[in-house]
């Protein structure tokens, strides 16, 4: 007679039995999985989304490859630039800056005018046209408007607009808005962060532009695409040599031109996000696979044995535990995508509130998703490979018998004699921690990584309101930043102090400038400030004041680390401005500065390195904050002045822009956190329970009581969080550098701030983790069977 085949539908039953017996602990750990995969959706996700929007927008709109600004040239020397190898398509326009009076505003509004060509669209930087359309041929009363600045205004096709050209009110009238790749972030002059209410962008036909600012026949500004991205280098140099003598501010590829830039630094923020925060989530998922489902084969060596012994592999058992091992991690997948798509569709809608692209929308690859997923079960699995490998290999025979017991030994305490003034449970404690010192220094660590990671989230937060807090209280004092229309004699100083409202003044000049050390070089603003300015003072990182040193250039800490510079350290400087001077220079201080790339010098060391007679391009104002708004509308309307920014409104915008993003992460991190704590925590006293339940049977046969047991049970869990807790304030502390340094950019970098509430906080959450789970477990521990436990083998 045959032997009967063996039952797959068996293991399925059991499979399902055991998922239902390790819920609780299997729960936790799908949480923690979960929390590593929607964080590593969200961020890639938002990543994708970002870049397609990107990309597809650059091609379809005809971004351009180089741009460069300047004073004024002829037409024909459009001719000289088309022969130049490389370049595949060229548009010479006329750009402007104007003060714009839009109806129901009372705001000080500067803008910036950009010529169409009077026969089509373009050929580069197109407009992509949202509403209405974009200005006629020859018509000379009709501009499209940024619809970003539409939007902040509530502008719709139809409405007027005044513009203050060349001191003269002109109306138009608005055909459309649109956006531009040019303008996908729009940034005034001289400002750190972007604000469209108070920035505008208008295209109107050449013809108007160029009467309206004297520039007939001419062209200020050109962009041009490259063919092949090798010969980018060339067609710089050989631009700057062609538009030198027309006061050429210096050719600049695309990853300069200052929209583009803002958004890669986004972009490599988030790449880095990316890669740092799923790892930490995956790394504690894999710890506690490996604890759980070994401690689980461990106290299953009978069913090991019957289950070999009725003719089932050691493959077939071995895909069994395996099998609870891929269901818990393709669950905790399901509830990681749902959730991932959540948080990216939330992330990139914040996303759409600062970066204009007419299509950007949350973008879930299928592939991306699959990698999710590879990414959980390989955690899955590696984590209790050994496990599953170890019951593969186990004989029916040997699994019949009793484990090995564990050795007992005095304890360290015991040994030199203290032990004695212990009660006997808290003996019984440190001999069950010392004895297995493997799992109690990973329980240490799992409880330690949870605490770490909520102290990172915490510590990005503290970071934000630093920032905010040294950028506009310690490091800009002024209330109002003015941007001169040209460089102006000192004189300038005394007219801006004479307007009503205003306290004190101190002016300054910029200059465009490209620094270079070895092969690594930025272009930046010099601004040339008083020596003993008060308004824009040198500090620490403390806050502390610094003396302006007279001789030297002073560069923010960001410009350092780009340019791999120190103070000692000689650079090279080339001059942007029109008169294209080169020189060396000492860095002679770094000073932090948390927005942007910056260096300073004395005023008068700049202007005399210009050839200039003493000037400034811009002023800092002291202001009455009653009369604040009344004088930035009278300031824009000034005929020397290009431009007016108020700090009040930069910090609103700083705080809407990237304050607004990194809170929204540290939001998240902190409620993951919280979760991969508990987790941990509990699975800590789960397997406790489970290991050593005939232990506490037997206690309770022989006279303890539940509350004596229950301390040696807590108290063993609750030792272990105890010294978790330095443990993971050290590992927060590293763990919070590492996220600060991946998320910091060229555009903005967070210090390293940790408040004590924070540390009040992580600490609090990771022993409010443990009492948690502690009185959890305690409820198993009141519903033990004792002659069920007792019959079981341990």
């Amino acid at each position: 007679m045959s032997p009967k085949p063996l039952r797959p539908k068996a293991l399925q039953r059991k499979l399902l039995r055991d998922l239902w017996g390790l819920r609780g602990q299997l729960l936790a750990i799908a949480l923690v999985v979960a929390s590593g995969v929607a964080t590593f959706l969200t961020m890639r996700g938002s990543l994708d989304s970002l870049s397609l929007a990107m990309e597809t927008f650059y091609e379809e709109q005809r971004f351009a490859d180089v741009f460069c600004q300047l004073e004024r040239a002829p037409k024909r020397a459009a001719e000289e630039l088309a022969r130049i190898p490389g370049v595949q398509h060229l548009e010479t326009r006329v750009v402007a800056a104007i003060t714009l009076e839009v109806p129901g505003s009372s705001a000080a509004i500067s803008g910036r005018l950009v010529s169409l060509p009077e026969s089509s669209s373009g050929l580069l930087n197109v407009p992509y046209v949202l509403r209405g359309r974009l200005p006629e041929p020859g018509r000379t009363d009709e501009v499209t408007v940024h619809d970003a600045f539409a939007r902040a205004h509530g502008l719709q096709p139809g409405d007027s607009l005044t513009v203050i050209v060349n001191e003269r009110r002109v109306g138009f009238r608005i055909v459309g808005t649109a956006m531009s790749p040019e303008y996908v972030v729009t940034v005034a002059p001289g400002a750190v962060v972007p604000d469209d209410k108070l920035f505008g962008i208008l295209w109107a036909r050449e013809a108007v532009v160029a009467s309206s600012f004297n520039m007939e026949g001419a062209f200020n500004d050109v962009s041009m695409s490259v063919q092949g991205s090798d010969s980018i280098e060339g067609v710089l140099a050989a631009v700057d040599r062609v538009l030198d003598r027309y006061g050429s501010l210096g050719a600049i590829q695309r990853s300069e031109q200052v929209s583009h830039w803002v958004l890669l630094n986004e972009l490599d923020g988030l790449r880095s996000m990316a890669a740092v925060l799923p790892s930490t989530f995956m790394a504690v998922a894999l710890f506690l696979f490996a604890v759980v489902i070994g401690r689980m084969i461990r106290g299953a060596r009978a069913e090991v044995a019957v289950l070999k012994a009725f003719g089932y592999s050691d493959v077939s058992v071995g895909l069994h535990y395996g099998s609870l091992v891929l269901t818990v991690a393709l669950l905790a997948t399901f509830g990681g995508v749902v959730a991932g798509g959540w948080m990216e569709s939330s992330m990139v809608g914040l996303y759409a509130r600062n970066f204009r692209f007419p299509d950007l929308h949350a973008v879930l690859r299928p592939a991306l998703v699959l990698q999710a997923v590879c990414i959980a079960l390989s955690a899955g699995l590696l984590g209790a490979a050994r496990a599953l490998m170890g019951v593969m290999a186990l004989p029916p025979a040997e699994a019949m018998h009793e484990p090995a017991p564990l050795a007992y030994r005095p304890t360290f305490l015991e040994r030199i004699g203290l032990a004695r003034r212990l009660p006997i449970t808290w003996r019984i404690i440190l001999r069950n921690v010392e004895r297995q010192p493997g799992r109690s220094f990973l329980g240490v660590l799992g409880a330690a990584s949870g605490g770490a990671l909520l102290l990172s989230g915490l510590a990005l937060q503290d970071s934000i309101g630093t920032v905010l807090s040294l950028q506009f209280d310690v490091l800009q004092h002024e209330d109002v930043s003015v941007t001169l229309g040209g460089p102006r004699g000192i004189n300038a100083v005394e007219e801006l102090r004479r307007l009503p409202g205003v306290r004190n003044v101190e002016g300054y000049r910029m200059v465009p400038a490209r620094i270079r050390s070895g092969v690594r070089s930025r272009r930046v603003l010099i601004e040339g400030l008083p020596t003993r300015s008060t308004l824009r003072p040198l500090v620490d990182d403390h806050g502390r004041a610094l003396p302006f040193e007279r001789e030297g250039l002073a560069i923010t800490e960001t410009l350092a680390t780009a340019l791999g510079v120190a103070p000692g350290d000689s650079v090279q400087i080339e001059l942007l401005d029109g008169r294209r001077g080169t020189r060396r220079e000492v860095i002679g201080q770094v000073f932090p500065s948390f927005v942007g790339l910056g260096a300073r010098m004395p005023l008068e060391s700049l202007t005399k390195w210009t050839g200039d007679a003493p000037s400034i391009n811009g002023a800092h104002l002291v202001v009455d904050e009653d009369q604040r708004l009344q004088l930035m509308r009278t300031l824009i309307q000034l005929p020397l002045v290009a431009g007016v920014g108020s700090k009040v409104d930069a910090m609103r915008q700083f705080n809407e822009m990237s304050a607004e993003n990194m809170r929204f992460m540290a939001f998240f991190l902190v409620m993951f956190a919280s979760i991969l704590t508990g987790g941990v925590v509990y699975n800590n006293a789960r397997i406790a329970l489970a290991e050593r339940g005939r232990e506490w049977a037997s206690m309770r046969v022989l006279g303890y009581e539940r509350s004596e047991i229950s301390v040696i049970l807590l108290g063993e869990l609750w030792l272990l969080t105890l010294v978790s807790l330095p443990i993971s304030m050290g590992l927060g502390y590293l763990l919070a550098w590492g996220t600060l340094a991946s998320v910091g950019s060229e555009m903005y970098s967070l210090p390293l701030v940790l408040h004590p509430s924070s540390y009040a906080m992580s600490i609090l959450v990771v022993v409010a983790a443990s009492v948690a789970a502690g009185l959890l477990v305690r409820r198993r521990l009141d519903t033990l069977h004792l002659i069920e436990v007792l019959k079981t083998r341990a």
